[in-house]
């Protein structure tokens, strides 16, 4: 826009001094004009002088006009040459651009009519064996909040400029813009490359472009081959090569070759592990149990296809993710959404990433479900004694009723209340038929017989040496001494 000012201003600019020039050069005609019409009146000689002058300057005058004008349309022809030379060079490069896809995206063994938009691009390919590279950006989620769309295409044009450069020198480089996060090289090869030799110079590329910009960039190399028909293989290769920057990090460069055999190792779903992770973090409360079975399944994951891997973990995190937003006391407004964290797991591209931040989650589920598992203990062991005060006087009532009662196994209410109270249910039923006969034996006239047997002990004996070991007074004691209430 301020070019287009500046333009404008120039432009009037000239046209003033245009405008200055043509009123000099009129009032100097009119004024010579009228001297050579005095002059021939009054003296012919001086006449004669004067209109060879005038018509000098006429002359000089048109010649100059005749020049400016045939100056600005040559200028304006030169300029619309320029137009019409970028367009023309825009068109063709477009065009080599939509051949390139094609050539990556189908198979053009058979293919007439890509033969012949290959003909016409004026793309010819001077070597016989080709082989595809995929430069992807490693944090481009990151990256896209911290720089404009702009910034990180200066990114990408830079490190496939270097790449080009030290590739250049062995053989021809075709860049395919075709990725938001990457992009794509084609390398048409004199002859098949040596083992390494592509994951060298591509690691040395990586390396220059994370000096110069901090940006890191991760590689996938496809198999070399022969023939135009091998692109669209190796740029799927290619593509699947990248991906395993999950197993072997940021700025990394892996050929197909290396993880092939690995590609063709699939399994399903780990779901009976996802439910150990869950079921310790949840119910049991036991984190280090909940890490190692996380390990465990982070293990298992890391020796088959990344694809699948990265898909098993990231299905992992959001269960994870579930689990704490439906935990008690965690708002609606949660730091993560889960749109947002699944999102944001997907952006992460290595396998520790992951993992910290699925660990970072389950010590956010250990902090939000310790008070509410707090809570919910409390209320089974309150449950069990609401059970126990409205049926003590059953004799025969035991541990197993009690769990019954409250929908778990005898052994977890035994073990919540020793974590809860210090004592076990059965405990807990004694001591308040103990308090219950304390009652009767203050507030009533019943003999200890029958108040034995309104507490729930049909064993008159053994309730008398209950009573004696828990209060340490005999019943009549008991009834009978002022001090005790």
């Amino acid at each position: 826009m301020d070019r287009q000012k500046e333009r404008i201003l120039e432009l009037l600019r000239r046209t003033g001094r245009n405008k200055l020039f043509f009123l000099i050069f009129a009032a100097g005609f009119l004024a010579g004009a009228l001297l050579l019409f005095l002059s021939l009146l009054l003296y012919p000689a001086v006449g004669v002088a004067g209109g060879l002058f005038v018509c000098a300057v006429l002359g000089a005058g048109m010649a100059w006009a005749v020049t400016v004008i045939l100056g600005r349309v040559v200028r304006v022809v030169l300029d619309q040459d320029k137009e019409l030379e970028k367009q023309l060079n825009n068109v063709s490069k477009n065009a080599r651009q939509h051949v390139l896809l094609q050539l990556l995206q189908r198979d053009t063994a058979q293919d007439g009519r890509l033969q012949q938009l290959l003909l016409q691009s004026g793309l010819e390919f001077a070597q016989p064996y080709f082989c595809v590279a995929v430069m992807k950006l490693d944090d481009f989620w990151l990256a896209s909040e911290e720089y404009s769309d702009r910034d990180i295409a200066l990114f990408k044009f830079s490190m496939a400029n270097i790449a080009t450069e030290l590739l250049g020198k062995r053989m021809d480089v075709y860049l395919v813009e075709n990725g938001m996060d990457y992009m794509t090289l084609i390398l048409n090869l004199k002859e098949l490359p040596g083992q390494g030799e592509l994951t060298q110079i591509f690691k040395e590329a990586v390396g220059h472009e994370a000096d110069f910009f901090g940006i890191g960039f991760s590689v996938g190399i496809g198999t070399a081959s022969d023939g135009l028909s091998s692109i669209s293989e190796s740029y799927n290769n290619a593509l699947d090569a990248v991906e395993y920057r999950l197993f072997f990090g940021k700025q990394s460069v892996t050929e197909y070759d290396g993880i092939k055999e690995q590609e063709s190792v699939h399994m399903d779903y780990p779901y009976d592990m996802e439910q150990e992770i869950l079921r310790h973090a949840m119910r049991f409360h036991n984190r280090v149990k909940t890490m190692e079975y996380l390990d465990t399944f982070l293990e298992q994951v890391g020796h088959i296809a990344a694809e699948d891997a990265s898909l098993y973990v990231h299905q992992l995190g959001v269960a994870v993710n579930r689990a704490l937003r439906q935990a008690d006391k965690i708002q609606a407004n949660h730091l993560y959404s889960m749109r947002e964290f699944s999102r944001f797991m997907d952006s992460l591209p290595t396998l520790k990433e992951k993992q910290r931040q699925i660990k970072a989650t389950l010590d956010e589920l250990f902090t939000a479900t310790a008070e509410d598992a707090g809570r919910k203990k409390q209320g089974i062991v309150q449950k069990v004694e609401d059970f126990v005060n409205e049926n003590y006087q059953n004799p025969d009532i035991t541990l197993e009723d009690m769990a019954q009662h409250v929908g778990l196994s005898s052994n977890y209410i035994r073990r919540i209340f020793r974590e809860q109270c210090g004592y076990s249910p059965m405990d807990y039923l004694v001591n308040h038929r103990i308090h219950m006969a304390k009652e009767l034996l203050k507030t009533t006239d019943r003999t200890a017989r029958e108040i034995a047997g309104m507490v729930g002990y049909s064993n008159t004996k053994y309730f008398y040496s209950l009573f004696k070991k828990q209060t340490g007074y005999t019943t009549y004691e008991y009834r009978n001494n002022p001090h005790e209430s």
